[in-house]
């Protein structure tokens, strides 16, 4: 009798089966794996900017109000001009309010959704460089690696998976995910990321590469119409997104067309619709940009040239972070500008030879060209000649360091391949394959657990700023912040110390906030006059203030000057209508005075503004109850009580004692 011979039909498809359940495997393992990794994050609260942009932040409070919400404030908040950023806020406020957790889960899947992208962007792009006739000695190396077929997966996948997985569990991403504000860079890396895994999707569906991948051909129109949609959402979230098309059009000359002139030909109208997505950033920024900061910008007093060799520096630490993320820092504020090339040389040299051998690799591999391009284009519109007054932030990094541990994913496994040749034994190749999977969950495990110590460093305003000024005792604005943190915390010692300590390290930075804070701190001590100088200082630095004229409309109410008191509260909603306390404060007065519907008046503007105030439910509920109307009085101290408020409990009584 004779064995009956394989079908090859039958084990073409038990090898695509198994091939999609290791994809499938694979990509169920990059979840599990953030999933694990951040799940200490969820209870982090708001932080810095969160502050601004959820809790003081008017145009979120309403989403029916659409036109309100994609008209994201002004005046340097992380949101301006950035309305898909905004809607983002504004669908989690609707949700849940201020509750942090569903704003880290949203950041969560939005980082989630990324590293899938980016594995299947890794893998497909890989398979590729797999099919294209070598035209190097390294690609030629690499074609031998990527020809390599395991038992549940090609290595195309595994080094995509191992990509991926990589990138999604490192500390560096932690900036993006836990401290939620800063998800603008992560959506606008979700969207770079699906424009090109879009655009490679349409390629794919093209005659020509459909039939030497061997493929029927797929709707590629829709895949394109998918790529252009997602940058054009992503002009909504960053300005960093300016840099999409380009990476697209270096993408189809590295690895679809080979050449500019081909990839121009070939995919024109689309590129055409790439790069008109930038008016879209430019009407953003013409009709909801402004004025961010009067020292960022060609216009401020640093120049280009200074800020472009201090981002030698900056560069260098960044990679350093990427391969050992020991000292990760919120906040860089004092990170040194550098007066020429002499301060920064070795940095400089650095990157300068990273930069040339880019340059060189473009032109002569653009195929690994590719990932030096990646990194220094999406750096580019922060890291080059435009002055920002933060320097450095790691949060920056959150898509370049997809092109870093893509490279080095690939030089392990390339090396992997000459070992794996020159030593052709058995035994040899067993300890090879033990050591690189021994080293690999090491790494993988090592990062994670740093991930997750990181997010324990968010776990209150205070301690993640107590940590940045430990890490940079020079900076003035981490010393600021745990000044003003240490006065809501009521311990006024220490407040005035690092306040004081703040004036010392910077006296021109931020005068009136931090006399204010001053001020403030001296008044609950009992020091009335010194609170007084230093609050009229603060507005003699600046009289446009809300929150000194705020602090000392306090100071008036303490030491019984009412009028005073009332005048310095109309001067803080007339300079910051959304500072919410100022109309909370001014409604009180005015009942206590029997002005009862002015006072409803105000703090139903409060309310409109802070839906979640609790403070003003329970002031309006006092003015209800003056005015007889019991019914709506009880429903705001419900409400208030809802928020987590806690109203005076003989006014409580009082009312009970009225409702029948």
């Amino acid at each position: 009798m004779y064995a009956a011979e394989p079908d090859p039909v039958e084990g073409a498809r038990q090898s695509e089966w198994r091939q999609r359940m290791g994809t499938t495997i694979f990509a169920a393992l990059i979840i599990m794996a953030g999933l694990l990794v951040y799940a200490n994050s969820f209870t982090v609260p708001l932080l810095f900017d969160d502050l601004m942009v959820i809790a003081g932040n008017p145009t979120i409070h309403d989403l029916s109000a659409l036109t309100d919400v994609l008209s994201p404030p002004r005046g340097g908040s992380t949101v301006q001009a950035r309305p898909v950023i905004n809607l983002s806020f504004a669908i989690n406020y609707a949700l849940a309010g201020q509750a942090t957790w569903g704003y880290h889960m949203f950041n969560l899947a939005v980082h989630l959704l990324a590293g899938l992208t980016l594995f299947g962007i890794v893998r497909r792009t890989l398979r590729l460089v797999a099919q294209h006739r070598a035209a190097s000695h390294v690609q030629s190396r690499l074609s031998d690696l990527l020809s390599l077929r395991l038992a549940f997966c090609d290595s195309a996948t595994l080094l995509a998976f191992l990509s991926a997985l990589i990138w999604t569990v490192h500390p560096l991403q932690t900036m993006c995910v836990t401290y939620i504000s800063q998800r603008a860079e992560s959506m606008m890396g979700l969207m770079i990321l699906l424009t090109l895994y879009g655009f490679i999707r349409g390629a794919e569906g093209h005659p020509a590469l459909s039939a030497h991948a061997g493929h029927s051909r797929a709707p590629s129109r829709l895949w394109f119409a998918f790529a252009i949609l997602a940058c054009t959402i992503g002009m909504g979230c960053k300005e960093v997104m300016v840099t999409a098309p380009l990476l697209m059009l270096a993408y189809d000359r590295a690895f679809l067309a080979g050449s500019w002139r081909v990839a121009w030909k070939e995919r024109r109208p689309v590129h055409l619709a790439l790069i008109a997505t930038w008016f879209i950033w430019l009407a953003l920024e013409f009709t909801l940009g402004g004025e961010r900061n009067p020292k960022t910008g060609f216009g401020s007093d640093v120049s280009s040239w200074r800020y472009l060799v201090t981002q030698a520096g900056a560069i260098l630490h960044y990679l350093r972070l990427t391969c050992w993320p020991d000292l990760l820092c919120l906040d860089y504020y004092d990170w040194p500008l550098a007066a020429g090339i002499r301060d920064v040389w070795p940095a400089l040299l650095v990157v300068g030879t990273l930069f040339a051998a880019t340059v060189v690799a473009c032109w002569r591999v653009p195929q690994a060209g590719y990932l030096g391009l990646w990194f220094f284009l999406i750096l580019a519109p922060t890291s080059s000649v435009m002055p920002i007054i933060d320097r450095v932030s790691e949060h920056r990094l959150y898509l370049p360091l997809a092109a870093l541990v893509t490279a080095a994913v690939l030089v392990v496994g390339l090396s992997a391949v000459s070992v794996w040749r020159r030593f052709p034994s058995p035994e040899t190749r067993n300890l090879l394959v033990s050591w690189l999977g021994v080293v690999t969950v090491s790494i993988v495990a090592a990062l994670g657990v740093r991930t997750a110590w990181r997010n324990m460093d968010y776990r209150s305003n205070l301690n993640v700023w107590l940590i940045t000024l430990a890490q940079r005792p020079a900076n003035v604005r981490a010393c600021m912040n745990v000044g003003a943190l240490y006065g809501l915390l009521n311990n006024q010692s220490l407040s005035m110390r690092y306040l004081w300590h703040a004036r010392e390290l910077d006296p021109t930075y931020e005068p009136a906030a931090i006399l204010s804070n001053l001020g403030s701190a001296y008044m609950e001590t009992g020091d009335y006059r010194r609170a007084s100088t230093l609050l009229n200082q603060a507005l003699q630095e600046d009289p446009a203030y809300a929150s000194a004229y705020f602090n000392r409309g306090n100071l008036a109410l303490r030491q019984g000057l009412t009028n005073a008191a009332m005048g310095d509260y109309v001067r803080t909603i007339a300079n910051d209508p959304d500072f919410t306390y100022g109309y909370v404060k001014l409604g009180a007065l005015q009942r206590e005075q029997g002005r009862l519907e002015p006072s409803v008046d105000l703090l139903t503007q409060a309310i409109a503004r802070n839906p979640r105030l609790a403070a003003a439910y329970a002031e309006r509920a006092r003015t209800w109850f003056s005015l007889g109307q019991y019914d709506h009085a009880r429903a705001d101290l419900e409400r208030c009580c809802e928020l987590g408020g806690r109203p005076d409990p003989a006014f409580a009584a009082q009312l009970r004692a009225q409702l029948p």
